[in-house]
């Protein structure tokens, strides 16, 4: 496997604005390094599968859902292929409603459309976009907590199995084919 493409995240130490974003292109292999914020972070995925490796949990953020990281967690983000995804840094005074530990999301419809109108846009602190950015902080607060979290081993076959399932994760063969697909009992 290639070696990771490292991309070291903006270095504040305050925010920029209470409500900050930044859209990011990351190559296959693409990581963070290990990190801990002192404000909120919503991450979402425009393409590609992001996950998330924190508190010995992983978390996926495939294009319909997203990830909340509360103030003060530490994470490391990765990607296995190329990804677009947007970061929403959120100062933690305007984070109370959202949840107290990591969690998948499941982005509702205005939410992915304002999430849209961010792909193509710089940060530029305007009053219009502090407006949008504090509704979409409103709406993040009503997406459903999901479970969406994959299970590593170290066993070979059950890593190619899992490598395969975080590729596609919509894949809904069943347990019995996707066993035999990879050389393993249904009960392994």
């Amino acid at each position: 496997m290639k070696p990771p493409y490292l991309r070291q995240p903006p270095g504040h130490v305050t925010l920029p604005a209470p409500i900050w974003f930044r859209v990011e292109q990351m190559p296959d292999n693409g990581t963070y390094p290990s990190l801990r914020h002192a404000w909120g972070e919503f991450v979402y995925c425009y393409s590609g599968v992001t996950e998330l490796r924190t508190g010995g949990q992983v978390l996926l953020a495939p294009p319909h859902m997203a990830f909340w990281i509360p103030a003060g967690v530490d994470q490391v983000g990765y990607n296995r292929r190329a990804t677009v995804h947007v970061s929403i840094y959120i100062d933690q005074s305007l984070c109370g409603a959202m949840p107290s530990k990591p969690a998948s999301l499941r982005v509702t419809p205005l939410l992915r459309a304002m999430l849209d109108q961010l792909e193509g846009a710089p940060f530029d602190g305007t009053p219009r976009q502090a407006r949008l950015l504090r509704v979409m902080v409103d709406e993040m607060e009503t997406c459903a907590v999901t479970q969406s979290f994959l299970p590593d081993s170290d066993h070979p076959a059950l890593r190619r199995l899992l490598a395969a399932l975080h590729d596609a994760p919509s894949d809904r063969q069943s347990t019995a084919t996707l066993a035999r697909a990879h050389g393993l009992s249904e009960r392994t």
